[in-house]
């Protein structure tokens, strides 16, 4: 067993021991200020593979792996405005 299938393992039965589920198709990886053509490691729970993403949105705030925050506030921006015009 490799050192990043053990790291999986536990991953998995620390989430099933604490009670927590985790939806594989909605979690996503994210290299924030990554290298340019640097590796990143392929992440697996519950042995599915997570996708690789360039950014993603939590609680409604847009982050992207430069943590530029413009996209962000712009992002939150659009949304208010929505709200308002409604």
């Amino acid at each position: 067993m490799t050192q990043s299938n053990c790291r999986n393992c536990r991953d998995d039965w620390n989430a099933a021991r604490k009670g927590l589920t985790v939806n594989v198709q909605k979690s996503y990886i994210v290299n924030f200020n990554a290298y340019r053509n640097s590796a990143v490691p392929v992440f697996h729970l519950y042995n599915q593979e997570l996708e690789e993403r360039d950014s993603f949105t939590y609680l409604g705030m847009l982050f992207d792996k430069h943590m530029n925050l413009h996209h962000a506030a712009t992002h939150a921006l659009d949304l208010l405005m929505q709200l308002y015009i409604e």
